[in-house]
């Protein structure tokens, strides 16, 4: 008796559907995002449909219930930044007034120190540092003094842009703190002469 062998001709769809089951069901690696503090992004445009003039990428720590008071989240008058790991970045597309300082384009690290009544903002040259405790006060572009205004309560910190009278603002709100700090376009600053 003859035993004929029958030749099995596999097709190639066949082959790849199924490397792509096996690919498929292994097991995947797991990762871990251990951030507790989301990051967010504020943006200052002339128009939805304009380009940026500043952004501004910053953590956004949240109270944790009704009870929880900003004073339980910070110190007064120490050097304070919204993140754990990184300085917030506050990059200008063009030459912005900041305050009263004139900043020229570059990205920057946004530094705080808050106080019950005023706040001190800092605008310094290096933003690529883990935590304060790297601050170089010889880096500083900029040093305001705010004083604290009040609004309702917002139990996440954010970071917006206002527009009053022409007049611009980059708001910081947490709590019931707010904190208007003056910016305007170079461009825009019109100097009378007398």
């Amino acid at each position: 008796m003859k035993i004929m062998k029958q030749k099995v001709w596999v097709r190639p769809p066949f082959i790849l559907m199924i490397v792509l089951f096996i690919t498929y069901t292994t097991e995947a690696q797991e990762v871990s995002i251990d951030d507790k503090i989301p990051l967010d992004i504020a943006y200052l445009r002339s128009s939805q449909l304009s380009k940026p003039a500043v952004k501004v990428v910053y953590g956004r720590p949240a109270l944790k219930n009704e009870q929880e008071k900003l004073a339980d989240k910070i110190t007064y008058g120490t050097l304070w930044k919204p993140v754990e790991r990184e300085v917030t970045e506050i990059k200008f597309y063009q030459a912005m007034y900041f305050g009263k300082t004139l900043v020229p384009p570059g990205t920057y690290g946004l530094l705080l120190v808050p106080g019950e009544k005023e706040w001190e903002i800092i605008l310094n040259s290096q933003y690529e540092t883990w935590g304060a405790f790297r601050y170089n006060p010889h880096a500083n572009i900029a040093h305001l003094k705010i004083t604290v205004k009040k609004g309702e309560r917002l139990r996440v910190f954010s970071i917006c842009f206002n527009e009053h009278k022409k007049k611009r603002t980059m708001v910081l709100g947490w709590d019931q703190t707010r904190i208007y700090i003056p910016i305007q376009a170079a461009n825009e600053c019109h100097v009378t002469k007398i």
